[in-house]
Formats: structure tokens, C-alpha cells, sequence
């Protein structure tokens, strides 16, 4: 196979002629000796092209190369020479890099097929003939370079100017543009932002939303892409993205509800039907937890800045881990919780998450649960939207806030996490009030107010910690664990409302949430809707 792929110019080389060995191997066609014997002379292949790199010798040619490996198919005697597994990789990777330059030759020279196939300049000249733009002859201009998956690639790209002063104005009216571009249009490029594919836009955004940092994200790019690209051209791509998302996630959910709603914000739109039916035991779990990113500060709020908000959604079965106490029985949520950001629309944000526990299947009758940090959107939520909802109070909030009053009150290294217990054991044995009462036992006037607000939360959340009833209906404790997911959209918020505008950072908040959410099918989607493939 070998001999016959190399014996003819042009035709695959060693790694390919290796590959198809191999899945002809994989799939039986072959056998294993036939396919070791393949290894062999490929081996031999490789180590010859290692070889002659550092001493003349015969052409690297399919012939020169043809004469060394015909006599490789022997079996190996005891002083053959095997090429050590860095030079193997070397070498192997020094082929790859040479198809990955064939392979961008290709896509150019496959641009300009087709432009010259489509007889741009033509077809444009007589399309803006008919809507009355005269354009005068093409005139070369400098190639464009466009941003790909296979790298920065750059086509010729010769532009027509309007006659006259009467069609450079319709021109303009039409386009905003002073001159047409003929090859872009045929193309596709003239829709495309940035200068990028909206393949390269998309895994630009995709690595903007995976970290913390612009930089790091360009970083990331260039490490596993090859791009060169600079941090501020990222933030314009993954913003151009955002807003596609954010204006798709806008237009589904005016399609959900119906516009206009009823006065409750109940009225849902007609047709709309789950996206499955959840199994037994299944329950949808709902909560808010308000970020504070380090712009939320009195004056950012004077400057209009408004609260970011994360409404989690999910449907669960909890885990009961045997044996343990039942303060540490919290459950998982699994795969599958979607994030719903938003910045201080709390009415959208509940008609959001009204929307996603509709999909997945609360109106199946899977019983809906409001997991609550202790604020008063849970009961609004669930008297606006979910009547029949269950509130619990999430046990890691109440845990947390009783164990931070504790390490401000007590200086010993064992009173804070004893006291913690002691309070928690009390809340768990049913004993609410003498809870609150221990608290208040332990008040000091500098820490008054702290000290009065953690029973003021504990005493209005008294009818959310029944933690030995929940647990024996199988209801989850506390929400999915997103605390490092949260982290880095925490990062990017910051980021979006210290350099953008409120609406930008929408942007950015629908972007990363969807990476979070594990739907980036949606933002590829309504991103190829409006730019093409």
C-alpha cells in the first residue's frame, strides 16, 4: 500500500498512508501483520526524511523516498535502527504542520475559484445597475486579510466606485458605504464583523467566556488556535456575540409569553410545549443569588449601575449520602442548571426562569421547589408564578451567615465552629427561638447591628428550615454548587461594567451564562442566523 500511495507524485504521505492502514486495521480489512509490516515502513519512511535533513543524500522525492522503504517490509534483524518516540513525534508533527499549510493554500485558492466562478464584479455591477447605481470599473486594491479557523488568510479583493455624484448618494442611502466591494458580497464577507469567520468569532467568544481575563483568554486562543489577536479585538468579538445571543434570548421569550402578558405576567403564548417529561421523583428547583462584583459600590449605583442577578434552574433527584448527620445532606442538582442572568430586571428574570422550569416540565406536574438565600424574592416569586412552590431556606446560606457572625464574635480557634453547631443543632431539633435567643445572648455593641440582622434573617425565614421534613420527602437542602462558575462571571462583570455600558455588559452576562449553562449550541445558532456560516 506503502509503495503504491509514495510511487505516484501528489499523492498522500507517510502519516495519511498510516492513518488509512490503521482504520483498515480497526475495521477488520486488514490484519495484524499486515498492518505491523505497514508500521514498519513507515518508521523507515520517517527516519529516512529525519536523515536526510542533516547529510545530502537521494531526493526526499516519492522515488528517492520509494528506493529507501522497499526494503523496510522485511522483518527486523537484530541491528535495526527504530527512531525513538521524540523523533517519531517530531517528525510526525512536521508533516502535520505541512498539510496544515496545504490545507490553507487550498482554502484560499478555494476563495478565489470562487469569486472568479461567480463572476463578482459582474453580477454586482448588474444587481446595483437595477436598484439605479451605476459603478464605474473595478480598480485593484490591496488583498483582505480575514481571520479563520485554519489562521489569518488574505484574498484580492477589487473595489467599483459609483459614477456619479447621484449613485455614490444612493450608494450611500443604501449601503453607508463610498464604494462597493464585489468579491466580499459574493462571498459572504461584507456581513462579517471584526474581520473574522463567524467560526473564529464564535471560539473567540467561547474563550472569553471560559476565563476570568481578556488576557487570558487571547492567551488560550493563541496556545490552542494560533490566533494573533489582541485583547481589545476579543472584547469586540464576544460583545458582537452577546448581543446575538441576548436579542435571541429577548425574542424566544416574547414568543413564550404571548406579548402582551397579563397583568400577573402569567398570560404564556399558545403552542409552547416542554421540552421533556421529567421521571419520577424529579422536582424543579429555582433560586436567585445576587452577585457583587466590585463595581457595586454607592457610586456605581449613583451612576446607574445596576444589581447583577443569576436565576439558577434545574431539575434534580437528591443524594442521600449514608450515614450523615442531617445538617450535611444537601443533595445535587447534576448536569443540566440553566443560568439566567440579569441587571436589576427582576420581572424579566422571573418571566425567565417561569419560561425554563416550563421546558423543563413543571407543567407535567413535577413538583417545583424555590430555594431561598434569605431575601424576599422567594415569596414573590412564588405568589406571582409558582403558587404551589415549596420555599426552602438554602442550609449552606443559613450556615454560612451564622458561621461568619461567628468568626467576627469569637477569637478562640474552636469557639466559632462549636458555636456554629450549636445554633445550627438547635434551628435542626425544631427550636427556632431559642435559637434566635442564643444569638442575641451573645450580642456586643460593635457588632450590634451584624448581631441583629442574623436573627432578624433567622426569625423571617422560620417556616423555611424544617431540614428533617425536607429530607424525608427527598427534597434538596441547597442549590447546585456554582461557586466557581459564578466566579468567573463575577470576573467578567467586572471587567464589562468598569470598560462597558450597562447594556453591553447584558451582553457579556447572556454570553457567559450560556457557557455556563452548557447550551453554546444557542449562541451558535442565533450568532449563524444573522452572519451565515
Amino acid at each position: 500500500m506503502l509503495e503504491a500511495n509514495l510511487g505516484r507524485p501528489g499523492e498522500a504521505d507517510s502519516v495519511g498512508v498510516f492513518l488509512a492502514g490503521l482504520e483498515r486495521y480497526l475495521s477488520g480489512e486488514a490484519s495484524a501483520a499486515e498492518f505491523r509490516e505497514l508500521a514498519e515502513m513507515v518508521g523507515a519512511a520517517l527516519e529516512y526524511q529525519r536523515k536526510v535533513r542533516h547529510r545530502p543524500g537521494p531526493p526526499a522525492g516519492p522515488a528517492g523516498l520509494l528506493r529507501r522503504v522497499k526494503p523496510a517490509g522485511r522483518p527486523p534483524g537484530p541491528t535495526t535502527k527504530f527512531l525513538t518516540v521524540g523523533e517519531r513525534e517530531e517528525a510526525a508533527l512536521e508533516l502535520l504542520a505541512s498539510l496544515r499549510a496545504t490545507a490553507v493554500k487550498s482554502f484560499v485558492a478555494g476563495l478565489k475559484d470562487e469569486a472568479h466562478a461567480a463572476d463578482a464584479v459582474a453580477l454586482r455591477t448588474a444587481e446595483y445597475l437595477a436598484g439605479g447605481i451605476e459603478l464605474g470599473p473595478p480598480v485593484p486594491g490591496p488583498p483582505r486579510t480575514i481571520l479563520t479557523m485554519l489562521g489569518s488568510v488574505a484574498y484580492p479583493r477589487p473595489r467599483c466606485r459609483p459614477r456619479d455624484s447621484r449613485s455614490e448618494k444612493s450608494l450611500v442611502e443604501l449601503t453607508g458605504r463610498k464604494a462597493v466591494f464585489p468579491v466580499d458580497e459574493c462571498l459572504g464577507a461584507a456581513r462579517l464583523p471584526h474581520k473574522m469567520t463567524t467560526a473564529a468569532m464564535l471560539e473567540v467568544a467561547r474563550e472569553f467566556a471560559r476565563h476570568k481575563t481578556t488576557a487570558e483568554a487571547r492567551e488560550a486562543l493563541k496556545k490552542a488556535r494560533g490566533f494573533q489577536i489582541g485583547e481589545g479585538l476579543v472584547a469586540k468579538a464576544a460583545l458582537t456575540v452577546g448581543e446575538a445571543v441576548f436579542r435571541s434570548d429577548k425574542l424566544k421569550l416574547e414568543k413564550f409569553w404571548g406579548e402582551p402578558a397579563g397583568a400577573d405576567g402569567r398570560g404564556l403564548g399558545g403552542g409552547f410545549q416542554p421540552a421533556s417529561k421529567p421521571g419520577p421523583g424529579d422536582r424543579v428547583y429555582l433560586k436567585i443569588t445576587g452577585l457583587t462584583p466590585s463595581w457595586e459600590t454607592p457610586v456605581a449605583a449613583k451612576a446607574g449601575r445596576p444589581p447583577l442577578m443569576l436565576g439558577l434552574v434545574f431539575l434534580a433527584k437528591p443524594v442521600r449520602p449514608e450515614p450523615a448527620p442531617a445538617a450535611e445532606v444537601a443533595g445535587a442538582a447534576g448536569p443540566g442548571c440553566v443560568c439566567l442572568p440579569s441587571l436589576g430586571d427582576v420581572r424579566t428574570l422571573f418571566r425567565s426562569m417561569y419560561a425554563e422550569a416550563h421546558r423543563k416540565g413543571c407543567a407535567h406536574g413535577a413538583g417545583t421547589v424555590v430555594i431561598s438565600d434569605g431575601g424576599g424574592w422567594a415569596g414573590e416569586l412564588r405568589k406571582r408564578f409558582f403558587p404551589d412552590a415549596k420555599i426552602i431556606l438554602d442550609y449552606n446560606d443559613l450556615k454560612g451567615r451564622i458561621r461568619s457572625y461567628a468568626d467576627r464574635r469569637f477569637h478562640r480557634l474552636e469557639g466559632p465552629v462549636a458555636w456554629t453547631e450549636q445554633i445550627l443543632g438547635w434551628i435542626l431539633n425544631g427550636r427556632v427561638q431559642k435559637a434566635v435567643d442564643g444569638v442575641g445572648r451573645t450580642m456586643r455593641q460593635d457588632l450590634k447591628n451584624v448581631c441583629q440582622e442574623l436573627m432578624t434573617f433567622i426569625s423571617d425565614n422560620k417556616d423555611y428550615v424544617d431540614y428533617d421534613n425536607y429530607l424525608e420527602g427527598d427534597f434538596l437542602t441547597t442549590s447546585y454548587d456554582f461557586d466557581l462558575s459564578l466566579s468567573v462571571l463575577q470576573a467578567r462583570m467586572d471587567f464589562a461594567l468598569s470598560e462597558q455600558t450597562v447594556v453591553e455588559a447584558q451582553y457579556v452576562a447572556a454570553l457567559v451564562a450560556k457557557e455556563l449553562s452548557g447550551r453554546w449550541e444557542d449562541v451558535e445558532t442565533a450568532v449563524r442566523e444573522l452572519y451565515g456560516g
